[in-house]
């Protein structure tokens, strides 16, 4: 599968019902130390083209998910990027959701030169 994420992961499979209301499940980022994580979450805010809201949780963590919110801001002909991860239980998990996002951007930028 195809995947401009963060650098020596790969996307194993991921199944998406894009609505509100809707989950996406199964997430599966194969990390380079070969341990797979699996995500989950529902979508809670579809403003198509400007922005998701939606929940987020890791493998089955029983903890409150927590919450991302993606907002595309158009810059005449780019598009800024805002990705706003909230609720993040420890310092620890926040740095490595932030290293995690960041390689996912860099990815899209990469994608989307080629």
């Amino acid at each position: 599968m195809a995947w401009w994420g963060p650098s020596g992961v790969v996307c194993i499979g991921v199944e998406v019902d894009l609505r509100v209301g809707g989950r996406y499940r199964r997430i599966g980022n194969r990390m380079p130390d070969k341990q797979v994580v699996w995500i989950e979450g529902e979508f809670e805010l579809i403003n198509c083209p400007s922005e998701l809201k939606y929940s987020w949780c890791v493998g089955t963590a029983s903890p409150p998910a927590e919450r991302v919110h993606v907002r595309f801001v158009p810059l005449g002909e780019m598009t800024e990027v805002i990705v706003e991860h909230e609720q993040i239980p420890t310092r620890e998990l926040r740095d490595s959701h932030q290293r995690g996002w960041q390689g996912c951007l860099d990815g899209l930028a990469r994608y989307l030169s080629d």
